[in-house]
């Protein structure tokens, strides 16, 4: 009895910016033991595979950088990583669109293959140095829209003096 089977394949339409023109490629997303992408633009090809589709992405675009290739999706952006969590526990298809200053939060998760503007791509470099300026950046959560209403709510009423909110009780930062 053979219970092989083939691996689902997903194709996306991406764009890419070869030596400074931008050009139609199309990516294949495969996912069985590993995950592998196979990228295709004009007559060339490149693949790659990792344990999840960040780390394919990953080694994927060191190759596309050797060729002055960028590729134009969310995964590629300066401000876009996946949690160690997101990294563990599944095939990392998405990651956070971080915030300097600000903590993650599922709302700014993305898909790491949507589309993206080409002024927000980022070498691996530089995507690595920012997440490395996050991780040491005190982060907060955002204030709500009426940011005077949420200081009076951290006033005491007998006292000018801020109540802890439950972060810093916590030591959380």
């Amino acid at each position: 009895m053979d219970y092989s089977f083939e691996p689902e394949i997903e194709k996306l339409n991406v764009s890419c910016i070869i030596n400074g023109v931008v050009d139609n490629a199309v990516l294949e997303l495969q996912e069985d033991n590993d995950c592998r992408i196979i990228l295709t633009v004009g007559n060339n090809t490149y693949s790659s595979g990792a344990k999840h589709f960040w780390g394919a992405l990953t080694e994927l675009r060191k190759q596309l950088e050797e060729h002055n290739i960028k590729l134009l999706c969310q995964g590629c952006c300066m401000n876009v990583y996946p949690s160690p969590m997101i990294l563990d526990m599944g095939d990392a298809r998405k990651a956070y669109k971080m915030k300097l200053g600000y903590t993650a939060k599922m709302e700014d998760l993305v898909f790491i293959f949507d589309p993206c503007d080409p002024d927000d791509y980022a070498s691996i470099e530089e995507q690595d140095r920012f997440y490395d300026e996050w991780k040491r950046t005190p982060r907060i959560l955002e204030k709500p829209d009426d940011s005077a209403k949420a200081d009076a709510n951290l006033k005491d009423e007998h006292n000018t003096k801020p109540k802890k909110n439950w972060f810093q009780f916590w030591k959380h930062k």
